[in-house]
């Protein structure tokens, strides 16, 4: 049995403009030597050269150096190094993947995990990578949250490989919808030898314009002080003026999942805003990381009315004076918080879901994330206070960099949604 583990070392990134696309396709020249656009080739190029080279010339291509701890029949046989590339074109809503392998005594192994282990990166790359391309048609602005994965995977390992084990290999892959490309020492033989070379990597993350769009990457804030979590964000976009009130609170919900009916259980937060001035209620739900997010939030959505009712009993439980929120009107919509990454297919069934509850909602993912963002690091809106899960609810942050961090919050009771 192999067991692996994949998961973001940490995420760097940089804003720049690419160079325009009516560029050769190779260079015709060979530049000096020693100079920032030197050409490789020959026997000076590598294996580790045309990984970082081939893929390139798409919307964007993303590349991490990455470790894990790779397991045998239940025995560590110690940390793994790899590197691995995510790359996508926003023009076909599109994405592969690209994997460097240095030699290792277990990359059979290693492969074979791997061939299922893709899915966690996939996971962790939708939460943690946000790039987008802006259109200067005005036309429907893509992200690489929505981009489709093609299921291709190009493998640059300096491991020398039997034919016997590229075909298990192969067979391995193609059995879960996956379509391996192995580039090898025989590939960097015929590229030594036909060519072109490549360029000399540059430490940065690579990019390709496109005649229609001009991309640019988001990259988070290494500081973490320009940039809100999701849970910031619920817990401070519907700002008040002490016209009403608010209650907090949270369920555990547990669900049965797999052919063996696991139990896993996830713990969301709601908060119900009531408005005296205009006689309105509203509520917003947050959803953490969790492995089935869209499952999470179909049972959340038959749970709003129950929830907004217990609210009620308990503002006016603890002071009657507040009797008057009973009298207060529902908008009918929902605003959910999910510091996830969604497919369309979870986006299809959570909408079926709160289509049967008869409710309206908004969705506030990574794409809504990107946006507040943005609008903070320009200086559009301040920087909110920062909130994190702290003893299993949200709370304050004690970051020194959080403006209210060695203050305790003081209640704002709510208006109206942010942006509505």
């Amino acid at each position: 049995m192999i067991v692996c583990g994949i998961g973001f070392l940490g995420f760097s990134g940089a804003y720049f403009w690419p160079s325009t696309s009516n560029q050769a396709a190779h260079p015709t020249a060979t530049p000096t030597p020693g100079t920032d656009n030197a050409i490789i080739s020959g026997d000076q190029l590598t294996i580790h050269d045309l990984f970082l080279n081939d893929l390139s010339g798409r919307s964007y291509n993303f590349v991490q150096n990455m470790s894990t701890d790779l397991f045998i029949d239940k025995k560590n046989i110690g940390p793994v190094q790899f590197e691995i590339g995510l790359y996508g074109d926003f023009i076909s809503r599109s994405q592969f993947i690209g994997l460097y392998l240095p030699a290792l005594i277990n990359y059979q192994e290693f492969l074979t995990w791997f061939s299922s282990g893709y899915k966690d990166y996939l996971h962790n790359a939708k939460i943690n990578i946000h790039i987008w391309a802006a259109s200067p048609s005005g036309e429907s602005q893509p992200i690489s949250d929505d981009l489709a994965f093609t299921k291709q995977l190009y493998i640059y390992h300096e491991n020398i490989m039997t034919d016997e084990q590229r075909f298990q290999l192969e067979t391995t892959f193609r059995r879960v919808g996956i379509q391996p490309t192995f580039r090898g020492f025989s590939y960097l033989q015929y590229r030594r030898v036909n060519g072109p070379g490549v360029p000399k990597p540059k430490p940065q993350i690579n990019m390709a314009a496109s005649s229609d769009m001009i991309p640019a990457v988001f990259a988070p804030d290494p500081s973490n002080a320009i940039e809100p979590s999701i849970i910031t964000l619920f817990m401070t976009d519907f700002k008040g003026d002490g016209r009403g009130l608010k209650s907090t609170s949270y369920s555990d919900i547990t669900l049965s999942v797999g052919a063996k009916n696991t139990l896993l259980t996830c713990k969301i937060f709601y908060i119900v805003y009531y408005d005296k001035t205009n006689n309105a209620r509203h509520i917003a739900v947050y959803i953490p990381v969790f492995q089935f997010p869209q499952q999470v939030i179909q049972y959340a959505s038959s749970k709003i009315k129950q929830w907004m009712d217990d609210s009620d009993k308990f503002l006016i439980g603890k002071d009657k004076e507040a009797s008057w929120i009973s009298n207060t009107i529902f908008d009918e919509i929902v605003y959910v918080y999910v510091d996830d990454s969604l497919s369309p297919e979870n986006k299809s069934q959570i909408a079926a879901s709160f289509s049967d509850a008869k409710l309206a909602y908004e969705l506030r993912s990574s794409e809504y994330w990107v946006g507040r963002t943005i609008d903070v690091r320009n200086k559009v809106i301040p920087m909110p206070p920062k909130y994190e899960i702290i003893d299993g609810l949200p709370q304050i942050s004690v970051s020194p960099t959080n403006p209210l961090a060695a203050a305790p919050p003081s209640p704002t009771p709510p208006t109206s949604p942010a942006g509505k």
